[in-house]
């Protein structure tokens, strides 16, 4: 396969899979079963689960990736660097939610599970390069390149805790030797904890910074209304932790000594 080629097809099927996103939605569930009777279990709903207006982000995520599809698709983009870099993996990505939508609405918890982290692993490989390449040259790129992929990835770091707690709560294994309560502050740290090294190896990416932010005040605004308050706590937490690496990380550098001395 020609370098031309090759580009040629992944300006399709990234194209083709952004758009397949919202499309699969609408018709696994606007005709017919919506998504909230297609999830329903009688477990209940897992501590982590975040509180409904959080999946608004799925409005931006859609519309972002659309925008990155068509962007990307242009004739001028196709031996745009960045674009190459990223178009596989963010297509794979695209594809697991794809999945992701078809399993959840069997309600088949667990297939969902493994389509989240086909759709991380694909994420973080896109992440990675957008962060390893240098940095954008112009606003269509950090608009229509950085920011969808940056804040997809950032949701999905985050959802994959929550999606994981809900299949093991339907399966029956939430409390196995720890209380649910427990399971989810683990959880928590294990989320926040990443949210923040990823916040500070990528230099301050406020897009994926940001995003999982929403995702851990969301957990801890659902938990105060009536679930846990230690979770609730925790979520907190590790939202104020993700925050303040972002801050940490996009700091100017202290000034050398010599420029210090020469000003004064």
């Amino acid at each position: 396969m020609t370098a031309d080629t090759r580009d040629r097809l992944r300006q399709v099927l990234v194209l083709l899979l952004a758009l397949a996103q919202p499309v699969t939605t609408f018709l696994a569930f606007a005709l017919g079963t919506s998504f909230e009777e297609a999830t329903r279990s009688d477990a209940g709903a897992p501590l982590l689960e975040p509180a409904g207006y959080a999946f608004s982000v799925w409005t931006l995520i859609y519309g972002s990736c659309l925008g990155y599809g068509i962007y990307q698709a242009l004739p001028s983009q196709r031996n745009n660097l960045l674009s190459r870099r990223t178009g596989f993996p963010a297509a794979s990505a695209f594809a697991g939610t794809c999945a992701w939508l078809l399993f959840a609405r069997f309600n088949l918890t667990w297939g969902t599970v493994a389509c989240i982290l086909w759709m991380l692993a694909s994420l973080a490989v896109a992440f990675r390069r957008v962060v390893a390449l240098a940095p954008p040259r112009n606003a269509a790129e950090r608009w229509l390149v950085v920011m969808p992929i940056s804040v997809f990835t950032g949701w999905v770091s985050a959802a994959v805790f929550a999606n994981t707690a809900a299949a093991l709560k339907v399966s029956g294994w939430h409390d196995l030797a720890l209380p649910e309560a427990a399971w989810a502050v683990v959880m928590l740290l294990a989320a926040g904890t990443a949210g923040a090294w990823l916040t500070v190896a990528s230099r301050g990416n406020a897009y994926y910074a940001l995003t999982v932010v929403w995702a851990l005040v969301a957990i801890a605004v659902a938990n105060l209304a009536g679930r846990s308050p230690a979770v609730a706590v925790a979520a907190a937490a590790m939202a104020s932790l993700v925050l303040a690496a972002l801050v940490f990380s996009r700091r100017p550098p202290p000034e050398p000594a010599s420029a210090f001395l020469s000003n004064s």
